[in-house]
């Protein structure tokens, strides 16, 4: 029996949240990025749903160390995000709503794991919800018919680098090649999720038409090196539409929280334009990031 609803597209922002800025504010509430398909246009104005995700294990990071936000002010610094992201009008509706926004948090390293987790637990949710389609069985559940869950997972280049490298797959091609394959794959075979890169050069690259190759200006610092290789292993995936870019300003794109805790560190205010007010707020009164 063949699926004939829409997908229930989610974004999906995974960060350390170490603090919030203004770029990860900016990623949250971006839009997905054009389909050359005109139906696909109108039917995906935007996402159902946004999701604000902390993974309590880093495949580059250990636990916070002493002086750092704990866990648990990472997650109440998310949940300020997630107000920002509530209280901001929705474009396409006529009368005034909130957008779907949650916070969660996930004990897995790996984007593929990460997918296969949250799909998972959003499908058996999303189930629940809907309630028992007649006795309950395992077949019913399964029923083909309802909603696919369509994860769109919101990243900086940096990330996207990682993600393709074999390092995090134990140094294996076969093994790198397989699990973006499940990631990727559209179900019953995978995850069906897809890549949104943040780009900080959008002058750089032009996502044309599937299947047209990716045009990069020659430049030849280390920096764009490892830019032009990362996009030659991407370039399948970009001309499948599994990889897309998200243009930022160059103001957001220059945003991190590394910076804004060194400025607080330091006693320079400008840490404050650089993060949410709710957020700044928070800082302060809890009196983070004092401390070298």
């Amino acid at each position: 029996m063949i699926n004939n609803l829409p997908d229930l597209r989610i974004s999906v922002l995974d960060s350390s949240f170490n603090p919030p800025t203004l770029a990860h504010l900016a990623l949250a509430r971006s839009k997905p990025p054009d389909s050359t398909s005109p139906s696909e246009r109108a039917r995906h104005i935007d996402y159902d749903a946004r999701l604000l995700l902390l993974s309590v294990r880093n495949a580059d990071k250990g636990p916070p160390k002493p002086g750092e936000p704990t866990y648990k002010q990472r997650l109440e610094m998310m949940t300020l995000l997630a107000k920002e992201l509530e209280d901001a009008p929705v474009e396409h509706e006529s009368s005034p709503t909130r957008r779907s926004v949650a916070v969660a948090i996930v004990d897995e390293p790996t984007f593929v794991r990460k997918s296969a987790v949250l799909r998972q637990y959003l499908r058996d949710l999303v189930t629940n919800l809907d309630g028992p389609h007649s006795d309950g069985s395992e077949s019913e559940v399964k029923d083909p018919k309802r909603k696919e869950i369509k994860l769109s997972f919101i990243m900086g280049f940096d990330t996207l680098e990682r993600f393709l490298a074999p390092h995090y797959y134990n140094n294996s091609l076969i093994d790198m090649h397989d699990a973006l394959r499940k990631f990727f794959a559209s179900p019953p075979d995978g995850d069906g999720s897809e890549v949104v890169c943040a780009w900080r050069g959008q002058k750089q690259v032009n996502r044309l038409h599937p299947g047209q190759p990716l045009q990069v200006e020659k430049q030849v610092t280390e920096d764009q090196e490892r830019l032009r290789e990362t996009l030659s292993i991407a370039q399948p995936l970009i001309s499948a539409g599994s990889v897309s870019f998200l243009p930022l300003t160059d103001y957001e794109m220059s945003l991190s929280s590394t910076e804004v805790r060194g400025k607080r560190m330091d006693g320079i205010q400008e840490w404050r334009t650089m993060i949410p007010s709710r957020v700044g707020d928070y800082i302060e009164n809890q009196g983070l990031y004092m401390c070298k």
